[in-house]
């Protein structure tokens, strides 16, 4: 019988979804590995673990969540088995009982004639009536991108408000505005501080007038 030396032993990788902790053969036992049963999912700038639908945009957060189940250290590699559906859950394809054209020598198509729907009338259209919404303070709010500041209607002069023409645009990590789509920023904070690009007046935000 030939015996190992627990310090000559080589430590190896736990491939385990979540877990990824070397360890040793002769020391791994049930419980001693926390991991998730499905490998994660990433989609854009979300990273989810399916099986416990624990999700995260940071890497660093996502990492620290804790698996789901417990067991034993493994160095295999996670294969993902294609799902066969069941035949019988299947459904069988439909044939169109719909009668086909009837085609001459001469090339003339028979078909059969469609019944004169005639079309129901367009319902009038209603007008919803809208109201500047006011603050606690009694004060409007500004609608304008990268405004948004609370005024009051009597003072809103010429050049006080500085904003942006286009809209709020995040895609991937990066978010800019499309009026300025030249520049682009990760952090939220940075993309705030982006200097607007149109100068004017105040415009209250609207909402509906009970």
């Amino acid at each position: 019988m030939v015996t190992v030396d627990p310090l000559a032993e080589i430590a190896v990788m736990c491939r385990r979804p979540g877990c990824r902790t070397k360890y040793k053969p002769s020391e791994n036992f049930d419980g001693a590995c926390r991991y998730h049963a499905k490998p994660p999912i990433f989609h854009d700038c979300d990273k989810k673990w399916p099986c416990c639908g624990k999700r995260s945009d940071d890497w660093d957060e996502f990492m620290k969540i804790p698996g789901c189940k417990t067991g034993c250290h493994s160095n295999e590699k996670v294969v993902i088995k294609k799902i066969e559906q069941d035949p019988a859950t299947v459904p069988k394809k439909v044939e169109d009982s719909a009668p086909k054209p009837i085609s001459t020598n001469t090339g003339y198509t028979e078909r059969t004639p469609v019944p004169y729907k005639e079309e129901a009338p367009e319902p009038p259209k209603v007008e919803v009536k809208m109201k500047p919404k006011i603050t606690k303070s009694g004060k409007y709010i500004c609608m304008h991108g990268g405004c948004n500041k609370e005024f009051e209607p009597d003072e809103n002069p010429e050049g006080c408000c500085n904003y942006h023409v286009g809209k709020p645009i995040f895609h991937d990590c990066y978010k800019y505005w499309s009026c300025c789509p030249h520049i682009k920023k990760m952090d939220w904070d940075e993309f705030k501080e982006i200097p607007p690009c149109t100068v004017g007046c105040h415009e209250p935000k609207m909402v509906k007038a009970e």
